[in-house]
């Protein structure tokens, strides 16, 4: 069974320099650099979940943001799997 694309704008802000270059080289691979940080890709569901699950490590929670807008539907949003440095909290 042939599986549905569907196209997404995929926009980013990445902090820090050789992860973003990182992001941007793994989306290369997907779709096709439109702006600074814009990609735009045909993905099937399979691939887009995929794509995420690559993505996700190279994302700092605390700084980064990523957001798939599938063209004609609501974004889809995506967190890293990096926590911000914090340190303990002294009261």
């Amino acid at each position: 069974m042939k599986q549905t694309r569907k196209r997404y704008a995929i926009v980013y802000d990445v902090a820090i320099d050789s992860e973003r270059t990182k992001i941007m080289n793994l989306l290369k691979q997907y779709g096709t650099h439109v702006q600074r940080s814009v990609f735009e890709a045909e993905l099937t569901d399979h691939q887009r979940e995929r794509l995420i699950a690559k993505l996700k490590p190279l994302l700092d929670e605390g700084t980064d943001s990523l957001i798939f807008y599938p063209l004609g539907g609501d974004p889809i949003r995506v967190t890293g799997g990096k926590k911000p440095d914090g340190g303990d909290l002294v009261l």
